[in-house]
């Protein structure tokens, strides 16, 4: 009678272990998933983050060139203006 009991514990107790040892697998391999979820999550928001400090510089370096024309413009209205002030004073 001993050695059933002694059987039915050793049962129970490999069942329990093969149990745990499925229970760890499990969360491990959900740590795993997880774990992948957020590296490629990662992943793409630097990539998103690279996209969008490209867009900034952008622009920015089409706001400096905008500036520069437009710079240019009201230098040569100045010239423009001073030149038709000369010609209206030349003209009274």
């Amino acid at each position: 009678m001993l050695n059933v009991s002694d059987n039915e514990k050793n049962k129970e107790t490999q069942e329990k272990q093969d149990f745990e040892i499925d229970t760890t697998l499990n969360v491990l391999e959900e740590l795993e998933k997880e774990t992948k979820m957020l590296y490629d999550e990662k992943v793409n928001l630097l990539d998103v983050e690279e996209k969008l400090w490209l867009k900034i510089n952008e622009e920015i370096e089409n706001k400096k060139q905008k500036k520069e024309q437009l710079k240019r413009e009201v230098e040569e209205l100045k010239k423009r203006c001073e030149e038709l002030t000369k010609l209206l004073n030349a003209l009274i």
